[in-house]
């Protein structure tokens, strides 16, 4: 098994691995994104963007999305870190066109509906809470902003509940703007794949965006130290980098 990568015009590259024996795909974007590229009032606005993905475009609503993947016993996800954020599927090769089309949709003509941005400000904030109170999460927060204290790869992804819940429309679509260029995506597909074919799809969906408005990043300084956050528990969770 070989990995083949190819770059479009615009910059957007394309990388696949062919497994012979395999009979479904996982096709996916990475975007150069994630919590690290948020200013200071925007922590947690890449991990929103994540969550309004799938909830609109201007050709399906949220459900029109979550429909067409599972009538073809496909499954979608995506993920933030804060370095990247992801945006997958898997389903069966044949449905690779539904796939990429999809993908495309909702990188390209997400609407982001107040009413959903409502609904997962919600989530998020209770996803907030949850952390706050999970010492397995709460202990990796309090480590990266011990390594890089004052730097956004210290911040949590989830951002904090201020933040969250001052976040409007036009701050996902700024944000959406200055980072999510055709330079800053790389396409991913693995299993029953052809490349040629994935190439000639994606370019055919995405060969036209352009460059993000403003993709810099600063670079960080290892600060080290000692954080620590006291709960009434049997347990103590140690984290040491």
């Amino acid at each position: 098994m070989t990995t083949r990568v190819s770059e479009l015009a615009n910059g957007l590259k394309i990388a696949t691995r062919s497994m012979p024996h395999a009979t479904t795909l996982s096709v996916g974007i990475w975007v150069n994104a994630g919590a690290r590229d948020e200013g200071d009032h925007e922590q947690g606005i890449a991990h929103m963007l994540e969550h309004m993905a799938f909830k609109g475009t201007k050709r399906r609503d949220a459900q029109a999305i979550a429909t067409e993947v599972e009538n073809v016993g496909g499954f979608m996800n995506a993920h933030t870190s804060r370095e990247e954020t992801a945006y997958y599927l898997r389903l069966l090769p044949e449905h690779i066109d539904l796939g990429v089309d999809i993908l495309a949709d909702i990188l390209t003509e997400s609407t982001l509906p107040d009413l959903e941005i409502e609904r997962e400000r919600g989530v998020i904030i209770q996803e907030i809470g949850q952390s706050l109170d999970t010492p397995d999460d709460l202990v990796f927060d309090l480590f990266s902003a011990a390594c890089y204290d004052g730097h956004t790869l210290g911040r949590p992804i989830l951002g904090t509940v201020d933040s969250v819940s001052a976040f409007r429309q036009q701050d996902l679509e700024a944000f959406l703007r200055r980072h999510y260029g055709a330079g800053q995506m790389l396409v991913c597909a693995a299993g029953s794949v052809d490349h040629d074919d994935l190439v000639q799809r994606i370019g055919a969906r995405l060969g036209h965006i352009g460059n993000a408005t403003s993709a810099i990043r600063h670079a960080a300084s290892w600060t080290g130290g000692r954080k620590m956050a006291k709960r009434d528990l049997e347990q103590s969770h140690i984290v040491f980098g």
